[in-house]
């Protein structure tokens, strides 16, 4: 890696040293999506439904949402109809492969 990355020991000497940071760093490449919008925007409470989000930031969270609801009702088939229930998690398992 090159210096501008921090490695792993660079990570364990910071948490050692105190730093409060909750969640770990992303030791990966980020992309991030930005877009310009109006300082009076800016000042609008984000979670109001009229606030304009652009669709790929709730993405992840409805896809999670609906993963769970999915894998409810495959829970409940595969009481009734174990083989059919094992054929719509195997294709769950093969969606998820292919989209992470």
């Amino acid at each position: 890696m090159d210096a501008s990355h921090p490695t792993r020991n660079d990570i364990a000497i910071k948490y050692s040293a105190g730093e409060r940071r909750m969640m770990d760093r992303a030791d990966d490449i980020l992309r991030m999506n930005y877009q310009a919008i109006h300082p009076m925007d800016a000042l609008k409470d984000p979670y109001d439904a009229s606030f304009a989000l652009p669709r790929y930031f709730q993405m992840l969270n409805d896809l999670e949402r609906l993963g769970k609801t999915q894998q409810q009702l495959i829970d409940k088939l595969c009481l009734r109809h174990p083989e059919l229930g094992d054929v719509l998690d195997i294709f769950d398992q093969k969606i998820a492969l292919l989209t992470t």
